[in-house]
């Protein structure tokens, strides 16, 4: 569960890292409007002060550049971004399913150490605890459906005697034969 729960946090981390991620390209689209708008501002300007055509297609072509440089600027850094996001989807989408198949497998584990639990290793029959938990289940589907509640339950009478006498390993035969009855 520790390592299951470091994981967890470990993939936290990676989403964290990707929202950051998301938050700096909307920050570089943000950036990148401002500065198209001032360069607009400025061809607007131009075409009003200007005072022939040569002097205006000058700084239009000036304005345009610019604009062509903050559009390279951005578009190299939004490639480096995609990259570095499928990088890290592709390291997320593997470590998640290392995740899964770890989790997939401490289910089984706890599956099986359960039914360890429910069943008694020398009788190979459910135990005390298993026959708790049924009987919850069986009176609350009773109480549901008001159905009749017939159940059954064996006692080896004076047990002791036998172990005593005959030693455990007699006991055990005994108790093994019983649970097959």
């Amino acid at each position: 569960l520790r390592k299951l729960t470091e994981n967890l946090r470990e993939l936290d981390i990676n989403l964290q890292r990707g929202v950051a991620a998301h938050r700096e390209a909307v920050r570089d689209g943000r950036d990148l409007d401002a500065q198209v708008q001032v360069q607009v501002k400025g061809i607007e300007d131009s075409v009003q002060q200007a005072q022939n055509i040569d002097q205006l297609k000058e700084v239009v072509q000036q304005r345009v550049d610019t604009i062509r440089r903050h559009m390279d600027v951005f578009r190299r850094a939004e490639d480096e971004r995609i990259e570095r996001a499928e990088r890290e989807v592709e390291k997320l989408s593997s470590r998640l399913r290392e995740v899964e198949g770890e989790a997939d497998a401490l289910r089984t584990r706890v599956q099986q150490e359960r039914n360890q639990a429910l069943i008694d290793p020398l009788t190979e029959i459910y135990n005390r605890l298993a026959y708790n938990e049924r009987i919850v289940q069986e009176f609350a589907r009773w109480k549901r459906y008001q159905a009749p509640f017939p159940f059954t339950v064996w006692d080896v009478d004076n047990f002791k005697k036998i172990n005593d006498t005959y030693g455990h390993q007699a006991g055990d035969k005994v108790l093994r034969i019983v649970a097959k009855l």
